[in-house]
């Protein structure tokens, strides 16, 4: 019941690559959104 488990492993990674990148992403465009909130001239 020996089977090679490396493929699962190196899937379960680039799943996880794939999660943390889009989930900075969405940070970093929730930041620029609200530093441009920030910044605008108030009325």
């Amino acid at each position: 019941m020996s089977e090679n488990r490396l493929p699962d492993y190196l899937e379960h990674m680039q799943q996880a690559a794939t999660d943390a990148c889009a989930f900075v992403d969405g940070m970093s465009k929730a930041r620029s959104w609200k530093t441009s909130a920030l910044s605008r001239p108030s009325s």
